[in-house]
């Protein structure tokens, strides 16, 4: 477990950005059958809300917390993609049914100032949404006419929150992070049965030379990948208690395909002081391959007989090494 973000400084409030957003669709009437196909496509391109102006940008802001940080909430970008079909099934009745997906960089959302009911836009790093609707309508039936319907939709963002108003700690941990990243003489580098990747190298990558244990990460058909429930227990915290680990089996967060495959660039360790922490007994990196990524690090390295989980099986030896870290940096 490593903390390193690729941060670039901002030095201005406001954002100018122009794209093209088209949208395209093509339908297809099938009388006969008294059916239609239709499919489109929008390219996104959505500018945040205004109040990004009027709170965030703001001078009064200082009045609210003396520590806060203002970076820009810049457009969503993205793409939206939709199948859908109407079909006749007598005079008066009609079934449309859909489906949909949208994924989007740069998703703006919404955040609330404080207590108040002041909400202001932030940005997530990505968002993807997918879903299905359908619709039975009664066009007329005498003085009867009306409709039922069902949707289905899953909305997933992802962390970091990139952009927006930070107030308090939130704003003093963006800019020590930023800092941390943009420096290399600043911080440690702290690996707890992590990937401490090469330029260039990415965790698919690298695990095809040690492959891990686990048989048990499936992916869906998003391109999500998931530890499947019946084995994550023995697979990724077999060493805390059960109840814990069946938890966190139902409310594991997915990983994306692109977080395996994308290639790390000017990884920490290469520049800072590190210290790692190799689990003898993980499943879900070889302790192989951790010993030799510590290695080759120049870690001061420790070794615990634990599941993935050290943090939570050893919290004691974690927390020892951490402060060890924490303590060799002169701030």
């Amino acid at each position: 477990m490593a903390f390193e973000e690729n941060c670039a400084p901002r030095t201005s409030e406001s954002v100018n950005r122009q794209a093209l957003s088209p949208r395209i669709t093509v339908g297809r009437a099938f009388p006969g059958e008294d059916l239609v196909l239709h499919a489109s496509y929008d390219r996104v391109f959505q500018t945040p809300s205004f109040d990004n102006i009027l709170i965030s940008g703001s001078p009064l802001i200082s009045a609210i917390n003396s520590d806060f940080l203002r970076l820009p909430v810049e457009p969503s970008s993205g793409n939206d993609f939709e199948l859908g079909a109407t079909k006749g099934l007598a005079d008066r009745v009609r079934f449309d049914a859909w489906v949909y997906w949208r994924h989007a960089r740069n998703a703006t959302d919404d955040d609330q100032l404080l207590n108040t009911g002041i909400s202001y836009p932030i940005a997530f790093d990505h968002s993807a949404t997918y879903g299905a609707e359908g619709k039975l309508r009664v066009v007329a039936a005498g003085p009867v006419s009306g409709f039922v319907s069902y949707s289905y939709m899953v909305a997933m963002e992802w962390f970091p929150v990139t952009e927006g108003l930070f107030l308090g700690k939130d704003a003093e941990g963006r800019i020590l992070r930023t800092q941390c990243a943009l420096s290399g003489d600043t911080g440690s580098a702290v690996y707890i049965a992590a990937f401490a990747l090469d330029e260039g190298e990415s965790c698919a990558s690298i695990e095809q030379q040690l492959p891990q244990a686990s048989t048990a990460f499936k992916s869906d058909s998003n391109g999500l990948w998931w530890i499947d429930q019946p084995h994550f227990v023995a697979d990724f915290a077999a060493d805390i208690p059960r109840d814990e680990a069946e938890f966190m089996a139902i409310a594991q967060v997915p990983i994306s395909t692109d977080a395996f495959t994308h290639p790390v660039k000017n990884p920490a360790w290469k520049h800072k002081p590190t210290w790692y922490m190799v689990a003898a007994e993980d499943r879900s990196i070889n302790p192989d391959q951790e010993r030799m990524m510590a290695k080759r690090a120049k870690a001061k390295t420790v070794e615990v007989k634990s599941s993935h989980v050290a943090y939570m099986s050893h919290p004691k030896e974690t927390a020892k090494l951490i402060e060890e870290a924490a303590a060799s940096v002169n701030v």
